[in-house]
């Protein structure tokens, strides 16, 4: 299965995905899971390491999913990929943009 860190890189990279479309779901240490926008992540190392209380991370290993508007497309305690297809689905972002797409 590909990790966190593997869909984090290809939602930023990938110029054919909106980041405003995905959320992601955590653990908090104090509150529970939780789940925001993408987008209110910083996700670059340097910046998020600072005392900067406008830069909003999380360790990768809090990461519990992430959505694709209300779909479900990579959560590790499912091992579940719809990202890359990787645990055998054969199915990808790609795959359920278009389906997205077709259904709404």
């Amino acid at each position: 299965m590909k990790t966190c860190d593997d869909v984090i890189h290809r939602i930023r990279w990938d110029e054919s995905l909106n980041q405003d479309d995905f959320f992601v779901g955590y653990e908090d240490r104090f509150v529970g899971l939780i789940e925001k926008p993408f987008s209110d992540f910083t996700w670059n190392i340097e910046d998020a390491a600072g005392d900067d209380p406008f830069n909003f991370s999380v360790p990768f290993h809090r990461v519990t999913y992430f959505k694709y508007k209300t779909q479900k497309v990579w959560d590790k305690t499912e091992r579940l990929d719809l990202v890359f297809g990787s645990t055998g689905s054969q199915v990808t972002i790609c795959d359920v943009i278009q389906k997205w797409a077709d259904e709404n």
